[in-house]
């Protein structure tokens, strides 16, 4: 087929060594954030390896049914294939049981709370002796980390060339536009971990870039294939991927418009590219159907603990948005890792001002285009409203994902990440065309300061006490832990209430020190709890030692270390201020049987209370509570 007479003359993506500069840039980034992320610490990150370990065992795609629980992939068994099956083909290469990578999941994760200390933000045990060899499973691992790593450089390709057919005349343009999305902490972090948010956002970014070709220079049949193509792989990357249906609709009905198409030669134009996406994709959809009833087989996701079962259980929208808005840019780790709060409203701040160069841009076309009679087709901005289409169309998915489950993720609006990028980097030249250079620093910095703030702290074990600090601590209690007194493991050192006297509901800061007295054979959780009268439980929680750091099986006989474990109160007492009971002890969380107690001279503890609080109503003063428990009631020693 001719092209159009409107068209623009074929143009290369200009070589500039500065988009390998971005992209060395990137990988670095990500290298980076890896040495500090163990394994199975990225989002659903066991779930996306058991995947790909199912390809490369069995050659055959998971179950999506019942059975998929048994896996170990679970709700990931209704994800798309594509990344999977790159994601194996290295690690075919080694032997990925010799020796295997173990997950051991930490049964006291609390979960993406949203908080600015770490508490069990680790996913998984980790193990000292985990680290070496860099063979068999683990490497593995790291080899399919790598792909995803070749996917962020994927990205940051499309996001260039879909700036550069957006603003051809602009180079910096195009080079800001790549440069955000490198430095961005979230697509640092995503492309440093076995997931399939980065490569749908690169393949979503070359759907876009292939789009704006199309539109820029014209249509011809192979620009149409490539088209499809693109878009094909994206939806057999990721089902979000669907949401650029859209964008292509507007922008295949835009070349129509502005080449003067036949309806004739669009119907082929769009036959054409959905042909090729059919072919690329569609068997998927055919093949979820004729097996499991499902073309996208979302139902697994029906069955999870995160599956909102009653429509007032979905959260206010405000609430839902700015938890994606903040995920958007950085949640490490599984969404408990976040940037100083500050970070949020800086980045809020400048979005608010790139919507308003947005704005301001369209207001200065509209003034240009009245003092013409026949005002010159911007393509340009006709390119920018495609792509703000794209944004539009994945929020609009979003939005009804998660009226079905909670997942205030923004990575799940990454098919559209390009466009986002491309979009703000517009709003920002608008105002002044090196003003994008203040977010992309300030991203950068951001991104170079968690890995130290937030990802190192959240794995590594506890600082052992020096000899002084552990002579400070006071006396011991001479509490220990083991099958029989000569067989304990760990001595209870001290445990503090750090706040006297706290209302309902709110956070009880409690110190506990051990002194390790060996490895344990298993790893026991630490659990305390603030009991009431007649053995009212009123506060409770669970932890392996390090706040989740530092399992028993691993410990080192004469350490000394305190952890600082935060109890919530979850109901409400008597409004008469009471002083509680501080339990402490150790539970094996798999047959949740307690592990003995016993005291210097080799008695058996039944329970062990250690401390008091006082706890008040919060529709007492504190003053008042302070008053009535210093003569208030104690509660006796209760056996439980």
């Amino acid at each position: 087929m001719t092209r159009s007479k409107r068209t623009e003359p074929e143009q290369r993506l200009p070589a500039n060594g500065h988009l390998v500069l971005i992209i060395a840039v990137y990988l670095l980034l990500t290298i980076f954030y890896t040495v500090f992320i163990p394994p199975f610490e990225g989002p659903d990150e066991p779930q996306h390896y058991a995947y790909v370990t199912w390809l490369i065992r069995t050659n055959s795609f998971p179950p999506k049914d019942e059975p998929a629980g048994e896996t170990g992939i679970e709700h990931e068994s209704s994800q798309h294939p594509l990344y999977y099956l790159l994601a194996s083909l290295p690690g075919r290469l080694v032997d990925i049981d010799d020796p295997p990578l173990v997950y051991r999941p930490n049964p006291n994760f609390i979960g993406p709370l949203d908080r600015d200390y770490p508490d069990n933000d680790n996913r998984a045990i980790h193990y000292v002796g985990d680290v070496q060899p860099l063979a068999g499973g683990r490497l593995a691992f790291y080899l399919v980390r790598g792909v995803t790593m070749i996917f962020g450089a994927l990205l940051i390709t499309g996001v260039y060339g879909l700036a550069h057919e957006i603003a051809p005349s602009r180079r910096h343009f195009a080079l800001f536009s790549a440069l955000l999305v490198a430095v961005t902490p979230q697509v640092v972090f995503l492309g440093s971990v076995v997931s399939n948010d980065v490569p749908v956002a690169a393949l979503g970014a070359m759907t876009l870039w292939a789009l704006a070709r199309l539109f820029r220079r014209g249509y011809n049949t192979r620009r149409a294939v490539l088209l499809g193509a693109v878009f094909g792989l994206a939806v057999l990357t990721k089902a979000s991927a669907l949401a650029l249906a859209a964008p292509i609709a507007v922008g295949l009905l835009l070349v129509k418009k502005r080449q003067g198409q036949a309806a004739g030669e669009f119907l082929t134009m769009s036959l054409v590219a959905g042909a090729t996406t059919l072919l690329v994709a569609g068997w998927w959809f055919v093949r979820g159907w004729i097996l499991y009833g499902s073309p996208l087989g979302l139902e697994t996701h029906d069955a999870t603990t995160w599956a909102i079962v009653r429509p007032e259980d979905i959260e206010l929208a405000w609430r839902r948005w700015w938890e994606v808005f903040r995920s958007f840019w950085a949640w490490l780790g599984w969404g408990t890792l976040r940037a100083d709060y500050r970070s949020y409203y800086v980045m809020a701040g400048l979005v608010l001002l790139a919507l308003a160069g947005l704005g301001l841009g369209l207001w200065r076309r509209r003034q240009a285009n009245r003092e013409r009679e026949q005002p010159p087709l911007d393509r340009g901005a006709l390119l920018l409203a495609v792509n703000g289409v794209a944004v539009l169309a994945s929020a609009l998915l979003l939005e009804l994902w998660m009226r079905r489950v909670i997942a205030p993720f923004g990575r799940l609006l990454y098919p559209g990440l390009a466009a986002v990028m491309v979009l703000l980097i517009a709003g920002w030249w608008s105002l002044h065309r090196r003003l994008p250079l203040i977010p992309i620093a300030f991203l950068f910095l951001v991104a170079l300061l968690l890995p130290g703030q937030v990802l190192q702290p959240a794995y590594v074990r506890p600082r052992p006490l020096s000899p002084q600090e552990t002579a400070a601590l006071g006396p011991s209690l001479n509490l220990t832990f083991g099958r029989a007194p000569d067989q304990a493991f760990a001595e209870l050192i001290e445990v503090s209430v750090q706040e006297k006297s706290v209302a309902a509901g709110n956070l009880i800061p409690v110190r506990v020190c051990w002194r390790a007295l060996g490895a344990a054979e298993r790893d026991y959780s630490v659990f305390l709890q603030v009991i009431g009268p007649e053995n009212r439980l009123i506060a409770g929680r669970r932890t392996f030692p390090g706040l989740g750091s530092y399992p028993t099986s691993q410990w080192e006989a004469g350490e000394v270390f305190c952890d600082f474990v935060k109890i919530e109160t979850r109901v409400e007492p008597a409004v008469e201020p009471l002083v509680y009971q501080v339990e402490v002890g150790m539970i094996d969380p798999e047959s949740n049987r307690r592990v003995p107690i016993f005291d210097g001279l080799g008695n058996r503890w039944p329970v062990a209370f250690v401390d008091r609080v006082r706890v008040y109503s919060e529709s007492l003063t504190e003053p008042a509570a302070q008053e009535v428990a210093e003569d208030g009631p104690a509660l006796q020693l209760i056996d439980h």
